[in-house]
């Protein structure tokens, strides 16, 4: 599978995580200034999303953008002491 395997599908996969946890953040700002401004608009917005399935999937991005970060970073480095 190359995005596991090549460097470049490992940083498509850090980039897309990012984006998606930056996406996370922006929602649960919105989410909170909501509930600053309206009790029952953060009524339904909690209501609308029912389960914590997004916290769910925000967990797996955060566990998988530091797996690939971690591999990346090692990679970055066998290389860069093999050109030394």
């Amino acid at each position: 599978m190359w995005l596991i395997n090549s460097s470049v599908g490992r940083k498509v996969v850090m980039s897309i995580t990012g984006a998606s946890l930056v996406l996370f953040l922006l929602f649960h700002a919105s989410m909170n200034l909501v509930a600053i401004i309206s009790e029952e608009g953060y009524n339904m917005i909690c209501e609308f999303l029912g389960a914590n399935w997004y916290a769910l999937v925000a967990t797996v991005g955060t566990v998988l953008q530091i797996w690939v970060l971690v591999v990346l970073v090692r990679y970055n480095l066998q290389v860069f002491i093999t050109i030394l």
